[in-house]
């Protein structure tokens, strides 16, 4: 009976087998990455046709099951090179047309600290102690089918544009596709539970912001200019509980609330309503009228 190769000498025996086989123009980079929501680690192949092309990418965990299951190392590494050598599917190539793309873009708010590591291969900027990427919605022929994909520096590279042009073009995309709703909660409860309402004179204390989808809707309460707006017409800061990456709850400054009472109210729900995936942040933020920005509320 013939001994099992251990993760790690399947996962070279596997790499040396594609480098043999190779094709001309078709570059194998070994990396190591997180994958999913998981912070572990793990060694990836990644082949790229060109040197600015987005590049397909094989996990050693998804090599080891394969070879669990009765695979040889031969097989997977003729797997692996037959699926680099297919021509893309076409809502990949619509991907990588900025033509076609330009018109997919949206904004999405998440968490900087816990994505750090994640982030190093893409497109992004820091606010405050958030990260602001940029994705492209992927159109797939399944009915009611909706992917997106964070933009990498080498689509970026590829699609010859500048960060600036693309944050600016995700930006007035999301707001033609997907329009910012401001609304008082109040009307949102009255809604789902026509029998409960808030107390007399407080049902407007309290806003929701999201996008008309619903979906990764927190950064239009940053890029949409609804909350500097909300200030304007109140004449007084508003302070921005991140509810998650779908929605922010905006709520004017009437000096009424401690910002550590507002942030144990931010981690309570974040611990135990909000999914690990839709976390944001624990900080409570504040939107200067006077200075004309967002800081986090110490």
């Amino acid at each position: 009976m013939n001994q099992l190769l251990s993760y790690q000498d399947l996962f070279f025996s596997v790499r040396d087998y594609i480098q043999i086989g190779l094709p001309s123009g078709i570059q194998m980079i070994t990396g190591c990455r997180t994958r999913g929501e998981s912070s572990r680690k793990q060694e990836t192949l990644e082949f790229r046709k060109d040197k600015d092309q987005v590049g397909m990418i094989f996990y050693a965990e998804d090599m080891y099951m394969q070879y669990l299951q009765g695979a040889a190392p031969s097989q997977i590494a003729c797997q692996i090179t037959q699926m680099c050598l297919q021509d893309p599917p076409s809502e990949i190539k619509s991907v990588l047309d900025y033509r076609q793309a330009a018109e997919s873009l949206s904004l999405r708010l998440i968490n900087y600290e816990k994505n750090k590591e994640k982030l190093a291969d893409y497109v992004y900027r820091t606010f405050l102690d958030l990260a602001v990427t940029c994705r492209v919605i992927i159109p797939f022929q399944e009915e009611g089918v909706m992917r997106t994909a964070a933009v990498s520096r080498f689509l970026l590279k590829r699609w010859e544009i500048s960060e600036e042009e693309l944050f600016e073009q995700a930006r007035e995309c999301m707001m033609k596709r997907d329009k910012p709703v401001l609304r008082p909660l109040g009307d949102i409860l009255s809604e789902l539970a026509p029998d409960r309402s808030l107390p007399p004179g407080r049902e407007s204390d309290l806003y929701v912001l999201t996008t008309a989808s619903g979906i990764c809707g927190a950064s239009a309460a940053l890029f949409s200019g609804r909350t500097q707006q909300l200030a304007r017409e109140l004449g007084r800061d508003v302070l921005v509980l991140p509810s998650s990456i779908h929605e922010m709850l905006l709520l004017p400054d009437w000096g009424e609330w401690e910002a550590r009472a507002l942030r144990g109210i931010v981690e309570d729900v974040n611990r135990n309503v909000v999914p690990k995936e839709d976390f944001l942040s624990d900080n409570v933020y504040r939107y200067s009228l006077a200075e004309d920005r967002f800081m986090i509320e110490d």
